[in-house]
């Protein structure tokens, strides 16, 4: 995970927020994210537990938070289907992330989304 935060964050230098899932393992990766981002606020949420509504998860990102960037930690199928559910309005299994996985996509308060790149730690680790 620190290899591949390490790749991240030469290419991401700001992260505002990191919203993490309670479970005891996105707990442990949002503890080494914080290491790499010392300046983002930490939260635990339930709506990123595994099963949970990608509307709902949604919905707590633009009710609470107005910044510019903003990772989040979770589980699969959930994170992909959220991504699906962000770019194409039905969360489909199209967009699966690995453990260790980062995806960047840009939302606009117009209502673009642009999805910027989905990277698996595969190719991040073997990029060195």
């Amino acid at each position: 995970m620190r290899e591949v935060l390490s790749f991240f964050q030469k290419r991401e230098s700001q992260i505002d927020l990191i919203l993490q899932s309670p479970l005891i393992r996105c707990q442990e990766t949002g503890d080494i994210m914080k290491e790499f981002f010392p300046q983002a606020q930490l939260i635990t949420t339930e709506h990123l537990s595994p099963n949970h509504s990608a509307l709902k998860l949604y919905e707590k990102i633009v009710k609470n938070f107005h910044l510019d960037s903003i990772a989040l930690i979770g589980h699969e199928p959930d994170l992909g289907q959220f991504l699906s559910w962000l770019l194409i309005g039905q969360a489909t299994n199209h967009f699966p992330i690995k453990k260790a996985g980062v995806a960047k996509l840009d939302l606009y308060e117009d209502g673009r989304r642009y999805l910027k790149w989905v990277l698996r730690p595969k190719f991040i680790l073997n990029s060195k």
